[in-house]
Formats: structure tokens, C-alpha cells, sequence
């Protein structure tokens, strides 16, 4: 249970993140912003050719996200001078987070679009995730 609230506090975070960026969508997964826009605004796939395996790697990726968003927000927190530099670290380490986990930056914001977006697929990720701890 305990990882079930954690994508479901990551997936609300996520939301909340996406919704309040004024950050424009990127040209190329290179060019992401996760720190700032982890939820695509329009995923390029639809929700059914989501495979399991693309499910747990976003449910990991997840996790490892929402872990590197919390360490970078204690440190902007306490040098709030290095905010760009703090954030463009994150953000490097989200991606390599995502990509270590098997999918592509690109492939994450969109199962992260459908999670929030479509009950039935978040009932879906939630059920995963719970069987998964």
C-alpha cells in the first residue's frame, strides 16, 4: 500500500506541476523540462498501446522522480541563488531516471497524461504499483 500512495501523490504532483508551468513543451526528449513539466500536454500515443512493461518503468521512474524532486527542493530551499543551476540538475538526473528505467522521456509524460487524465488507466498504474511493492 505504502507504493500506491506514493504514485498517487506523485501523479497529483505531477498534475499540479503541469498545470502552473509556463514552461513550453520541447522539440526533442533532449530538451525536456521534467523539473518543471513532468506531464505531457498532449501524448503522441494513445493509451492502449501502453504496454505493462512501459507501466512499470513509469511507475519506477516515477518514484525516482518525485525522490529527486524532494532532494533538489530542500536545496533550493537553502540557496534559493542557484535555482536555475539546482533545477537544470534535476532535471538532468530526472531524465537519466527515466531512461535508466527503460523508456524514453517523451513515453513518461505521456503515460504520466493518461494517468491523470483517465481514471481507468490511473486505477490501472495504481493496481500495478500496489502489487508490485
Amino acid at each position: 500500500m505504502k507504493r500506491k500512495a506514493r504514485i498517487t501523490t506523485s501523479v497529483l504532483i505531477s498534475g499540479f506541476v503541469a498545470s502552473v508551468s509556463a514552461a513550453p513543451l520541447a522539440a526533442s526528449a533532449d530538451d525536456y523540462d521534467l523539473y518543471e513539466q513532468e506531464m505531457a500536454e498532449s501524448p503522441s500515443i494513445e493509451v492502449g498501446d501502453i504496454e505493462d512493461d512501459a507501466i512499470a518503468s513509469f511507475i519506477a521512474a516515477s518514484d525516482a522522480i518525485k525522490d529527486i524532486r524532494d532532494e533538489y527542493a530542500g536545496e533550493i530551499a537553502d540557496d534559493p541563488e542557484a535555482y536555475e543551476e539546482l533545477r537544470a540538475d534535476a532535471n538532468e538526473e530526472m531524465v537519466n531516471a527515466v531512461e535508466s528505467e527503460g523508456i524514453d522521456v517523451s513515453e513518461y509524460r505521456d503515460i504520466g497524461y493518461f494517468v491523470h487524465e483517465d481514471e481507468e488507466f490511473q486505477a490501472q498504474v495504481e493496481l500495478k504499483a500496489a502489487t508490485e511493492a
